[in-house]
């Protein structure tokens, strides 16, 4: 059974090494393979879900991405997980940690999807992005990152009311 598990695992990193690749050499910002395993197994392994598959990453640019997160003015995004796909803003630099945090955020949203499906309501929705946060804060904490903009984000979130 251990062996079954651990079969599984190298399949589903080896397929998710392959769709990195194929997606970074498309497109300007470049997520490593390496980087993105790396991110995506703190994120399965801080939700405590391992998805049957990984997600699809697209880097696109800023007007697109607040198109996916129907966001318009003041759009300030640079990441959103949406189902099966993560999008990313083709201007962030996955080199830096702070940047890298933020697919860090969307993959732990991804974990989450993958495991429980969509949130069913305000209260399940803001429980997830004060988790994505907490566990982005953490990963820059450990590695001397600025953690203030995904510090603001989680008080923003601990501070919504959802209403009964």
């Amino acid at each position: 059974m251990k062996e079954e598990g651990f079969l599984f695992g190298l399949l589903l990193f080896i397929c998710f090494l392959l769709n990195c690749i194929l997606i970074s050499e498309v497109f300007s910002a470049e997520l490593k393979p390496q980087q993105a395993v790396s991110l995506y197994a703190v994120a399965y392994g801080q939700v405590g879900h391992l998805p049957q598959s990984p997600p699809t990453i697209h880097i696109v640019n800023r007007k697109r991405l607040c198109e996916i997160a129907e966001q318009k003015e003041g759009c300030r995004v640079r990441g959103v997980q949406l189902d099966d796909s993560i999008y990313l803003d083709e201007t962030l630099d996955f080199d830096t940690p702070e940047d890298s945090s933020i697919a860090l955020h969307e993959f732990v949203h991804y974990v989450q999807w993958a495991k429980d499906g969509r949130a069913k309501s305000c209260d399940e929705w803001v429980n997830r992005e004060v988790q994505a946060y907490s566990i982005q804060i953490e990963a820059l904490a450990r590695v001397q990152g600025d953690f203030s903009i995904p510090m603001r984000g989680l008080q923003m979130m601990r501070g919504i009311k959802c209403s009964p």
